[in-house]
């Protein structure tokens, strides 16, 4: 399973994350969320997307919501 850390509060806690997951995963940590180059590549590849991000007139989520699902608006 491939994860990505994205943005700088989720490259910081990443260590500390897998350090707890017990799951086998094949990581990426991405620190600046605004380097298209590096960063489509790794969301093609991504199957779990951890993040941080919040703009403005974003779609909002709750945290059970996104945890539940897996996945992050």
């Amino acid at each position: 399973m491939k994860a990505l850390f994205l943005g700088h509060f989720a490259a910081g806690v990443a260590p500390r994350i897998l350090a707890k997951v017990k799951t086998p995963l094949e990581s990426s940590i991405l620190d600046d969320e605004g380097d298209a180059a590096q960063l489509a590549p790794l969301l093609a590849e991504a199957e779990i997307v951890v993040g941080h991000i919040w703009r403005a007139g974003g779609a909002v989520a709750s945290t059970s919501a996104t945890i539940g699902r897996g996945c992050c608006v």
